[in-house]
């Protein structure tokens, strides 16, 4: 009997340990597939299935064999490229340059396919394929017979007295004895508690008024309230000097000056960086939610938008502590403060967040055109740079209220306030659009380097990020007039001014250039 109760047991463990290592196997025959286009930004399908984030892209935990790969820019002149992949395990990269469908006219009728050319050289044998499961348990053997019975054992030792049982319960109680005799008479009770006062009296005539007093002193002069020209225009900070390139990290995206400080975004860590704008010195690195996009500062704290897990990460600047995490809409990517509240562009979901600084409050979600991106605030509203469908949304920061959509370039990217007009960078059209304020019609578009991203305003010319050029062009606000282009590191994106430089984040390299 006893080998009976045992076998249950060894079956299941045995099946546990073939489990795990089957679950080892499976991981095994992952891979991880790297996507990038030129242009970047591109949609990227992979089996049919919208990956919700834009090129360059790493897409972890891909089954290895074969797998169907698209790439896309909706509304635009890029046609759409589809690949079949042949995943291994470890690192994949597919390269696609999108080509250019034109503005001519539709495209004509599909001619008869040509002949079969021949057949290519056989390729190069692959790796092996990692070793299979371990296939299931045989089943168990039949029981053996039962032995025969031993003889009794001896008879053990008394065992030690028992402890002492519970107490039983109280008896009944016992009947009344009869009455005793009266008692002497007691001693007088304390005096009662006085009576309620009387009403009130009719008041007397009142008195002639005293003479004025003597003006006391001026009181301290309160503390300014925020001015929200500054804080659009990003003019509320002291800057530093020196110049250089420095390297923080793999894969960088968003950057943000705190009036101390830069802040960048390394989503290849989920981590973000704190500069020090004298030298560039690394004055700490702290965690984020995975794959952190945009950065903005309230004066206090760093708001970060993390695009991978739908949420932005609160951060103290002064020591980077964590304060508070918040849900968001899909995609988080851009991010902008108005004085009081936090704006988030949710690109997967087509809308914004507003969040009150002061209160950690989620106030609303407001509705705005395909792919939001870019976020700037002009001192009374918020513009969102919608990439996906070629326009621009005014929102009144006070209610959410949507003033208009106007019109800009393909794939516009980022937005900046100079403090009179809204500049967009337009990232498919190699040009910036220029704005008014007052009603959003266009005053005009302006040449950039190619793949125009990212935007900052300097107090008097506009600072353009071209990720396709690896450079960044410096614009007259007053008339569009092109000053100057400058290179920088690969791929640059994300571009900041603490008041007396311009640095930029260089996606490839990991490094960040200061102008």
């Amino acid at each position: 009997m006893g080998d009976r109760k045992l076998l249950p047991r060894v079956l299941a463990v045995a099946g546990f340990t073939l489990l795990a290592g089957g679950w080892g196997n499976l991981r095994a025959q992952e891979g991880h597939l790297d996507v990038s286009s030129n242009p970047p930004g591109a949609h990227v399908t992979l089996d049919g299935n919208e990956m919700r984030r834009l090129t360059p892209v790493r897409i972890d935990d891909v089954r290895m064999g074969m797998h169907t790969v698209t790439v896309s820019i909706p509304n635009s002149n890029w046609k759409s490229d589809t690949r079949t992949v042949n995943v291994v395990r470890g690192d994949n990269d597919l390269r696609v340059t999108l080509s250019d469908s034109g503005s001519g006219g539709g495209n004509g009728t599909q001619g008869p396919q040509g002949p079969m050319g021949p057949q290519g050289p056989a390729g190069p044998q692959g790796p092996a394929g990692a070793m299979g499961p371990s296939g299931p348990a045989g089943p168990g053997g039949p029981a053996g017979a039962a032995g025969a019975a031993g003889p009794a054992g001896a008879t053990g030792p008394a065992g030690a007295q028992g402890a002492a049982g519970p107490a039983g319960a109280a008896g009944a109680a016992g009947a009344i004895g009869p009455m005793g005799l009266a008692g002497a008479v007691g001693a007088a009770g304390p005096a009662g508690l006085p009576g309620l006062p009387g009403a009130p009296g009719v008041p007397g005539v009142q008195g002639p008024t005293g003479p004025t007093g003597a003006q006391g002193p001026q009181g301290p002069q309160g503390l300014p309230g925020p001015n929200r020209m500054q804080i659009a225009t990003l003019h509320w900070y002291q800057a530093s000097q020196a110049e250089g390139v420095f390297h923080i990290g793999s894969n960088l995206n968003g950057i943000a000056f705190d009036g101390s400080n830069i802040w960048i975004a390394n989503p290849g860590k989920s981590m973000v960086v704190k500069l020090r704008p004298g030298d560039g010195a690394t004055l700490g690195t702290f965690p984020a939610g995975a794959g952190p996009f945009g950065i903005a500062c309230d004066g206090v704290n760093v708001w970060v938008t993390n695009s991978t897990v739908n949420t932005v990460t609160e951060i103290l600047a002064t020591t980077g502590a964590f304060v508070n995490s918040y849900k968001t809409g899909i995609g988080p990517e851009g991010i902008a403060f108005d004085g009081s509240d936090i704006w988030v562009a949710n690109n997967g979901g087509n809308s914004l967040t507003r969040i009150q600084a002061s209160t950690s409050t989620i106030l609303g979600t407001i509705t705005v055109g395909t792919n939001p991106v870019g976020l700037a605030f002009d001192g009374a509203n918020i513009w969102v740079a919608n990439s996906g469908s070629g326009n621009v949304t005014e929102v009144r920061a006070s209610d959410g209220t949507v003033l208009g959509t106007f019109n800009v370039g393909s794939g516009p990217s980022g937005v900046a306030f100079d403090g009179a007009n809204i500049w967009v960078t337009n990232s498919l059209g190699s040009s910036v659009t220029e704005l008014r304020v007052s009603d959003g019609s266009a005053i005009g578009s302006f040449p950039a380097g190619p793949g125009p991203t990212g935007i900052a305003f300097d107090g008097a010319n506009l600072w353009v990020t071209n990720s396709s050029g690896n450079t960044v062009t410096e614009i007259r606000a007053s008339d569009g007039s092109t000053l100057g282009t400058f290179t920088v590191g690969n791929n640059p994106m994300g571009v900041a001014f603490d008041g007396a430089f311009i640095w930029v984040t260089n996606q490839t390299d990991g490094t960040a250039s200061k102008l």
